[in-house]
């Protein structure tokens, strides 16, 4: 899904309250904190993420395994090393990181652009008010703070580390 046009098909103008903007901040520090991962603001921040959510479609064709290895990639390269993952050749390098082929030359296919356009859509459609999202036995759970919730409903009992 593209976040920032699931947003704008919405309605969002991309700007909150600078108080709201500062505690989600604050909060999203905290969350990574609670979870042992690395964050730091990119200097590139913010940034256009439909190159990245292309990468990652194409990393999920390849099956979960390597899914989760781009997710983590991409993010650290970004939330870490400070790497601006809308720059093909940064994904490259993700990509071959995680023993994936380049994605520079895919990422711009029409094939691509459609899926990512409809995985969009169907994320408006079923009430996605941003991410994460889940839809479990037609009940939506939105936010971080909802995993739980989706894990209690599933009757699963996972962590961060099983993805």
């Amino acid at each position: 899904m593209q976040f920032s046009k699931l947003m704008d098909l919405q309605g969002h103008d991309g700007e909150g309250p600078a108080n709201q903007t500062a505690y989600a901040r604050r909060d999203v520090e905290r969350w990574a904190q609670a979870y042992g991962i690395l964050l730091r603001y990119a200097d590139c921040y913010p940034i256009d993420s439909t190159n990245a959510a292309k990468g990652h479609l194409l990393a999920e064709m390849e099956g979960p395994a390597m899914e989760m290895a781009w997710l983590r990639a991409c993010l650290e390269a970004h939330w870490v090393h400070d790497q601006d993952i809308s720059r093909p050749a940064v994904l490259d390098q993700v990509a071959a990181s995680i023993g994936m082929q380049r994605v520079s030359d895919r990422i711009g296919s029409e094939g691509i652009k459609r899926l990512l356009d409809a995985n969009t859509h169907e994320a408006v459609q079923a009430g996605a008010p941003g991410v994460p999202y889940a839809v479990v036995d037609g009940e939506g759970f939105w936010g971080n703070d909802r995993l739980a919730w989706v894990e209690r409903r599933l009757g699963a009992n996972l962590t961060i580390e099983d993805g």
